[in-house]
């Protein structure tokens, strides 16, 4: 199992599809407050994304906008900032006159969220925004063929629509990890590292086997480097150390375990690569502030 999935099946990520609607006239759409990675789809038509001090960036049918870390934001129909006038979040009022109108824009927008909430390397790689555009077919093949999916399945809206557009946004995020990953300015952070093919190894070494007593030494074997040259290059692509990490790892496997009533506390410090249950509870405590006791009650 590769490095990337092990992360997106720990994190279980799941989407939230919230609205596939049409505008036209004068309008704006603003998700931004919500603590939440956002996405829009440009389904039909055309649009302005605002976002604080850049200037308006034009979006078109096909294009696919991510704010992993809730970037403040406004799609519109204006190419200049919209004022305070303009209706918000208002798609049921436009959406019957807006239908089959040349001049209409259609969106589909959600939300990709994750059980884990203490740490998500993969939101924290990805930039501010990620715009693909639907043209750029050397960039995202794979992209613009689901959001064709998407949007004749919101256009459709058949029995279990909603359910299926769901999904489809699942495989969305993987697919715009991907295509970050393959961008050539991606040179450093945890993406990149999970793209580098020796760094990968030692991912891979620490997510299959997070109860083995790793040390920089067997891990830069895993790798097939020295001690040394791994654990810079680690530092350097990563920007923490192979332990730090490797802690981080062990604490969210940790944390995914205290959810289930079936794993003792012994149990969850042994898969957690930790010998007794104080020596868990203490490394609990320096990375959560509280013990796993606490965390497990509160989870009930």
């Amino acid at each position: 199992m590769d490095a990337l999935t092990n992360v997106l099946r720990l994190l279980r990520l799941r989407t939230n599809v919230f609205l596939h609607s049409s505008f036209c006239g004068v309008w704006a759409v603003d998700t931004s407050g919500q603590k939440k990675a956002a996405f829009h789809v440009v389904s039909s038509g055309d649009c302005w994304l605002h976002l604080d001090g850049q200037a308006p960036i034009p979006l078109h049918a096909g294009d696919l906008l991510v704010l992993p870390r809730d970037a403040p934001h406004r799609l519109s129909s204006l190419d200049t900032t919209p004022g305070p006038e303009v209706p918000l979040n208002q798609p049921a009022q436009v959406e019957d006159m807006a239908r089959g109108l040349p001049d209409s824009t259609s969106l589909i927008c959600g939300y990709f969220e994750f059980n884990s909430r203490a740490w998500n390397p993969i939101i924290e790689a990805l930039p501010e925004v990620v715009v693909l555009h639907g043209s750029e077919e050397d960039e995202a093949v794979s992209v613009g063929s689901l959001i064709r999916l998407m949007v004749d399945e919101a256009g459709a809206d058949g029995l279990g629509c909603d359910v299926l557009l769901d999904r489809l946004g699942d495989a969305l995020f993987i697919l715009v990890v991907r295509a970050v990953m393959q961008r050539a300015s991606v040179d450093h952070g945890y993406l990149a590292a999970l793209g580098d093919r020796q760094l990968a190894r030692a991912f891979q070494a620490m997510h299959n086997a997070p109860e083995q007593a790793w040390t920089l030494d067997t891990l830069g074997r895993a790798a097939g480097m020295s001690r040394s040259a791994f654990a810079t290059r680690f530092h350097q692509i990563v920007g923490m150390t192979p332990m730090h990490y490797l802690t981080r790892w062990r604490m969210q496997l940790a944390q995914d375990g205290l959810s289930d009533p079936g794993l003792s506390m012994i149990d969850i410090a042994e898969r957690t690569g930790y010998t007794s249950e104080a020596a868990f509870s203490r490394a609990y405590k320096r990375q959560f502030g509280t013990t796993p006791g606490s965390a497990r009650r509160r989870s009930r």
